[in-house]
């Protein structure tokens, strides 16, 4: 009987493509008959290329003092993550303008992506409107019928394995004048954590270029702010901006655009997020 050999870390690593890499090594190897042997006794054999995506393999073999041998294998995947497309499609992390290569799809239907958080999360939205949902709304995101209609049916709508992808957010939902709507690129109030949102003015300023911007719909559409007189802003394209914001009373059936937010470290293994060839996921082991 060969040795027993214990790796450091799990037998099955992912890695971001570009990133440095280092084994994480042999943590013990016992044998029989040789009792504890010395790890730097290994032979380890590597073709780990993190520059290059792929599943590569580490052996790790020892042969005891009867010449009972034993190979243990580390499989390294090396894969596109999402984060490292969009730090090097943007200059802040926000896609803006007229962006063609932020399409992925998300549960089979086509999603863009807006923005890298500070923490790696990615968040991304509906390519269209998928429903007419009043806000129902007491002022605030938080407990209203838009956050129920989202959390409580849009989101069991989707595959578990497209839940796992997500995190819980806090959606920004503050109050912002006539006067500052239209500018506002900072924001001072947000909701409780939910796993479904919808963007708010803020990411709308954020992703204009002369006064265009891929999110832009002709639509009625809900945003997650409020105005002074307590009701939510809207916006259609239909008109020029800033005239085609205004606020609505919460009641009305108007069109929504779910966000939700992507875990860190979401990996690409498809697509060139061109709308005919939009990025597909996973999450990274």
């Amino acid at each position: 009987t060969g040795p027993v050999i214990t790796l450091n870390g799990d037998k099955k690593l992912s890695i971001a493509l570009g990133s440095e890499f280092t084994d994480p090594g042999v943590k013990s190897v016992v044998d029989d008959t040789d009792g504890n042997m010395d790890v730097k006794d290994v032979y380890v054999k590597s073709n780990v290329d993190p520059n290059t995506i792929g599943t590569y393999e580490i052996t790790y073999t020892i042969d005891d003092s009867l010449n009972n041998s034993t190979t243990v294998t580390r499989e390294v995947e090396v894969y596109r993550g999402l984060e490292s497309i969009i730090s090097a499609d943007t200059n802040d992390g926000y896609y803006v303008g007229m962006a063609e290569n932020n399409y992925i799809t998300f549960n089979n239907m086509l999603f863009r992506i807006v923005r890298l958080n500070d923490d790696g999360t990615i968040t991304i939205v509906s390519d269209d409107a998928l429903s007419n949902v009043n806000f129902g709304s007491d002022k605030r995101f938080n407990d209203s019928e838009l956050s129920s209609w989202l959390n409580d049916y849009f989101y069991n709508l989707l595959e578990d394995e497209n839940k796992k992808l997500l995190v819980k957010t806090s959606w920004c939902d503050d109050v912002l004048t006539s006067g500052d709507v239209a500018t506002k690129t900072t924001c001072d109030r947000t909701s409780k954590k939910y796993y479904v949102g919808i963007l708010a003015m803020q990411d709308y300023n954020k992703s204009l270029v002369n006064g265009v911007s891929y999110l832009d719909m002709s639509n009625l559409l809900w945003y997650s702010n409020f105005g002074e007189d307590g009701n939510p802003w809207v916006m259609s394209t239909t008109f020029a901006y800033p005239d085609r914001v205004s606020t609505s009373n919460s009641k009305n059936l108007l069109n929504v655009r779910p966000a939700v937010t992507l875990k860190a470290n979401t990996k690409v293994y498809g697509g060139d997020g061109t709308k005919s060839d939009p990025f597909v996921l996973t999450l990274a082991s």
